[in-house]
């Protein structure tokens, strides 16, 4: 396993497990976002805000330097990633606040980073070389899932909103599987 692999196994796990500890200790409202739930309080939002640099600075080189080259994906992939990085940045430092421009932007970054983790899966799906059995059919479940929670995700932060959290959780939860799949060559 080369230390790229351990770079980005290591960094979407202690993010994965970071907000999931903040959901846990910190129930607000069901239909509230993570980013809602991080944001309530200052010291989860800081936490966070770093998790998400350091851990997403990590993780996007293991994208960039291993995932993207290991599975020969095309060229605009990377732009894609970079791109989703840039946005991830917004989302960690810009607390998500209803009805204010930061909260705008944090949420228009959110959309940022959502379209680039369904475009990147199709990608991968469509484009990927080599991609072992288990982590390929994983990796079709994410990309058949991920664009539906995504639609759901939208529905709820415009009407629905007790869709949010569910939506949100079920996107992060089918894609890390299908990347952790990847990353071990499963």
């Amino acid at each position: 396993m080369s230390v790229w692999q351990l770079v980005g196994l290591s960094s979407l796990i202690m993010t994965l497990v970071g907000g999931l500890v903040i959901l846990l200790r910190n129930p607000t409202q069901s239909s509230d976002s993570i980013s809602y739930h991080i944001a309530s309080k200052r010291h989860y939002f800081i936490l966070m805000g770093l998790a998400l640099t350091f851990a997403g600075l990590a993780f996007y080189g293991f994208l960039i330097f291993w995932l993207i080259p290991e599975y020969q994906l095309p060229y605009v992939t990377y732009w894609i990633v970079i791109i989703s990085f840039i946005a991830q940045l917004f989302v960690a430092w810009l607390p998500a606040r209803p009805n204010s421009v930061v909260g705008r932007i944090h949420a228009a970054s959110g959309v940022a980073v959502g379209t680039a983790m369904v475009l990147c899966i199709w990608i991968l799906v469509l484009y990927g070389q080599d991609v072992p059995p288990i982590a390929r059919v994983l990796s079709i479940a994410a990309a058949i899932t991920t664009p539906i929670s995504y639609i759901t995700l939208s529905i709820g932060l415009v009407r629905v909103r007790r869709l949010v959290l569910p939506s949100e959780l079920a996107m992060i939860g089918v894609f890390s599987l299908a990347l952790i799949t990847l990353s071990l060559k499963i």
